[in-house]
């Protein structure tokens, strides 16, 4: 059976629309949310027309950025409204922060007064942050309550709130108390105070308190529901585990697209100048690398002309100082993003990619010289390759180490910019040192 956003596809693509809508009840928002991003943006539009207020505001949520500016800028204030109103209140502010001040007024205005309240509060804080990234949508129990009147509640307000194991305890002043279990309600006696079986909360966050962070903290404590408190430790909101899981979502894309050398996530439909407009400013520092290369070997024009062998090793020493940094990148920025290492660390991390980089760049040294005399027949050029592949290779570890330590020292994002700035110094140093190696050979030993 074919996938159901292709399957879609076809169906708006062939003009069977009216077997389109029998089918779009039926299929999950998520596959409606992929067919949309793959679409031209007329399709995109008619796509989302067809949709009713249930599914078209949980497809909201699952769309890309470019498509979502296009789908918004189609719906008017009152339709829009009523799809944000059907939001659960962090997706919703996730939906309203992308959109002008003057659209932001004109939605608020054409929402009921408590939605429209909530609404507001959340945008007050930074996307990214855990005050932006809440949920308003909870039921907080107080610690003076009984199990019987708790119980109550939680089902009195059932249709309201999202079903939830956890429940926070807050006392007479709202301030975050603990946490109690559904389960341990249920078992306990229901004239039993609240406060007699809540458990203190490893964490709490701070509204602009930043969400990697949060997040990390979360996983750390090994907690599904995040409680945020205000400064006075009264609680505001939770951050939810579909929450969690969206903002890990979120972070490993945005680091891909950094590893990749883009400053912001491409999608694979984004229109033509869009990509070029993001990939092409990286292009060009790769080609400003290439040419400091190329004027490295310009200036060894002599010894490339007496001793023409070496050209043949280049590649192979740029590649290996590359290769190395760039593993020893990966996991310093993962170190970073865990929070196991900082700047502090960076001696102690120096000595260890010194030795690490010798004893790698001796055992690959070792084999490229017996292929180098193998393949020419003088154990010189050896000797030259062995050299600057072992230099290159150590230069390579210290550069991959410290390049994302001192972006991050320096509140620079390391995983934009440092397979960058690596590829340009191992080039350089490596051609620098293979070449200057040669230089020194034939003047010591003349030309063989």
């Amino acid at each position: 059976m074919q996938k159901n956003h292709i399957h879609i596809e076809q169906l708006l693509r062939t003009g069977q629309i009216e077997t389109l809508q029998q089918l779009l009840p039926q299929i999950h928002h998520a596959d409606i949310g992929i067919a949309l991003r793959r679409l031209e943006p007329e399709l995109k539009k008619k796509l989302f027309n067809l949709l009713d207020v249930d599914q078209a505001s949980d497809v909201l949520i699952d769309v890309d950025k470019l498509t979502l500016s296009i789908l918004l800028g189609e719906l008017d204030k009152p339709k829009l409204s009523k799809l944000v109103q059907e939001m659960e209140s962090d997706e919703a502010t996730d939906i309203v922060s992308t959109m002008s001040t003057q659209e932001r007024a004109s939605v608020l205005q054409n929402l009921p007064e408590q939605d429209s309240r909530d609404l507001a509060e959340l945008l007050k804080y930074p996307s990214n942050s855990a005050g932006g990234r809440m949920s308003v949508d909870y039921l907080p129990l107080l610690d003076f309550d009984t199990v019987g009147s708790a119980l109550k509640k939680i089902r009195v307000n059932r249709t309201v709130v999202k079903p939830s194991n956890l429940f926070f305890v807050i006392n007479e002043f709202s301030k975050l108390v603990g946490y109690v279990y559904l389960s341990d309600l249920v078992f306990a006696s229901p004239r039993m105070l609240i406060k007699r079986i809540t458990k203190p909360s490893p964490f709490s966050a701070h509204l602009l308190d930043d969400q990697e962070q949060t997040i990390r903290s979360a996983r750390k404590y090994d907690i599904t529901n995040v409680p945020v408190v205000d400064d006075s430790g009264v609680l505001k909101g939770i951050i939810t585990s579909e929450d969690i899981i969206r903002v890990i979502e979120e972070e490993a894309s945005e680091d891909i697209a950094k590893l990749g050398h883009t400053a912001e996530i491409e999608s694979a439909f984004s229109p033509i100048k869009k990509s070029v407009r993001r990939r092409l400013p990286w292009l060009y520092i790769d080609l400003a690398g290439a040419f400091a290369a190329a004027l490295v070997i310009g200036s060894f024009e002599q010894t490339l002309k007496t001793m023409i062998m070496v050209a043949a090793f280049m590649p192979v020493i740029s590649e290996m100082g590359g290769a190395t940094g760039s593993q020893v990148i990966a996991i310093v920025i993962r170190a970073l993003a865990l929070g196991e290492i900082s700047y502090h660390d960076a001696k102690r991390l120096l000595s260890k990619e010194l030795r690490v980089g010798f004893l790698t760049g001796v055992s690959c040294g070792v084999v490229t010289a017996i292929i180098a005399m193998i393949f020419r027949g003088t154990p010189i050029l050896g000797l030259i390759v062995f050299g600057a592949l072992v230099i290159n290779m150590i230069v390579g570890g210290l550069v991959g180490l410290m390049l994302p330590l001192i972006l991050t020292k320096f509140k620079k994002d390391p995983a934009l910019a440092s397979g960058l700035l690596l590829t340009a110094v191992t080039d350089a140093i490596g051609l620098f040192t293979l070449l200057g190696l040669a230089s020194l050979a034939i003047k010591i030993f003349g030309h063989h």
